[in-house]
């Protein structure tokens, strides 16, 4: 019985040594889900920011592109009559002398 007393005790103490070592496994893993959790919600709000200035950088770019065309635009009306206005002048010109 002594035996059978001794390898009980044996088995017990294996087995609070096995449980103390899950415990500290755990303690460790909850450590480690905490830092990616605090990583995680730092990366979130990083990419809020940056969605949100990348919003505000479209919104200005497409301002200044219309603003462009607008340039584009006002540029090429303005050399069409300045072209029509110089022919006519040409044309004024040639018919005075003859």
């Amino acid at each position: 019985m002594t035996q059978q007393g001794a390898a009980l005790q044996n088995y017990n103490n294996e087995l609070v040594k096995c449980i103390e070592e899950l415990c500290q496994k755990r303690e460790e893993l909850c450590r480690q889900i905490q830092q990616e959790e605090d990583e995680k919600q730092r990366l979130q709000n990083e990419v809020r920011q940056l969605t949100e200035k990348l919003a505000r950088v479209n919104e200005n770019l497409a301002r200044k592109i219309a603003s462009r065309n607008e340039f584009d635009r006002t540029i090429a009306e303005t050399e069409a009559a300045y072209l029509k206005v110089g022919l006519s002048d040409v044309r004024c010109h040639c018919l005075t002398t003859i």
